[in-house]
């Protein structure tokens, strides 16, 4: 599961594969077995942050192609993720030093970088993005989600003032730009 995007690579080479992948849940069993923390960080450390980044993105479209397993499992999956970029962070640096080195999606890294992902790093980078789809979010968030809809409809909203003055930020925005590019 850390080879980059081998996931993005299976749903279109080989769907039958991918098939035998939700038939014997291994979503579920990633996601179950990296829940356990010491499990998580072992795995890694091993990888270290690059490789890391490619599981997580395999994970997560892995996810993302599999709803049912996502919301049934969301805690372990947010637990997961967490760990994970958590251990990533560690190596991020708001600098670059002679300790650091380029990373195409972390930035200035102290890990030392396989330059032989860069190649599939878009790939991986688009699997990272999947974690902000519609029904990713809508999956993870639900529970927030139903609260908050909840709470709407136990509380009348409050009075709108007139129109006229919530507009008027918006006039007064338009109308600067307007002005500067006059």
């Amino acid at each position: 599961m850390s080879v980059p995007a081998v996931v993005s690579h299976l749903s279109v080479l080989t769907p039958e594969c991918m098939a035998l992948i939700q038939t014997h849940d291994l979503l579920r069993k990633f996601i179950l077995f990296l829940s356990r923390e010491e499990q998580c960080l072992d795995i890694c450390v091993c990888l270290e942050g690059s490789h890391t980044l490619c599981l997580l993105g395999n994970l997560i479209h892995l996810g993302y192609l599999n709803e049912k397993v996502l919301e049934e499992e969301a805690n372990h999956f947010v637990k997961d993720l967490t760990n994970m970029l958590s251990y990533c962070q560690r190596y991020v640096s708001q600098k670059k030093s002679n300790l650091t080195h380029w990373h195409p999606v972390l930035g200035w890294f102290s890990q030392t970088v396989d330059y032989g992902l860069n190649e599939s790093m878009p790939l991986v980078t688009k699997q990272l993005q999947q974690l902000w789809g519609v029904s990713v979010i809508r999956t993870l968030f639900s529970d927030v989600l139903s609260k908050k809809l909840e709470s709407q409809e136990s509380t009348p909203p409050p009075p709108q003032p007139s129109t006229s003055q919530n507009n008027l930020p918006v006039k007064n925005l338009f109308k600067r730009a307007f002005q500067k590019s006059a």
